[in-house]
């Protein structure tokens, strides 16, 4: 067992509340993760009816609306990855997209 405490969360270190001894071990295994998810760097080339100009739009399309609602930066990079994660996957239309 990993018993890592960061120091972001050094003051909580001894709250068993905050387990912070598995700090270390949850930012690991996030970024493992994260690494393991990422969308491939060609992955639209595989869509046969969108490109990525179409793409594009729908990105900046998707900033308008996180600056206009005042949403977190967090948000809108987890919009995008979910959308490129998404497309990877799946084939769509332009209607659809």
């Amino acid at each position: 067992m990993d018993k890592e405490v960061l120091h972001c969360d050094a003051p909580h270190a001894s709250d068993p509340q905050w387990v912070a001894e598995y700090t270390g071990s949850i930012l690991r295994h996030f970024l493992e993760t994260e690494i393991q998810n990422q969308p491939k760097v060609k992955y639209m080339d595989h869509q046969r009816h969108i490109n990525e100009r179409m793409r594009s739009i729908l990105i900046d399309w998707i900033i308008e609306v996180h600056f206009q609602f005042k949403l977190k930066v967090e948000s809108l990079f987890l919009t995008v990855n979910l959308i490129d994660r998404y497309l990877e996957k799946i084939s769509v239309t332009k209607e659809t997209l």
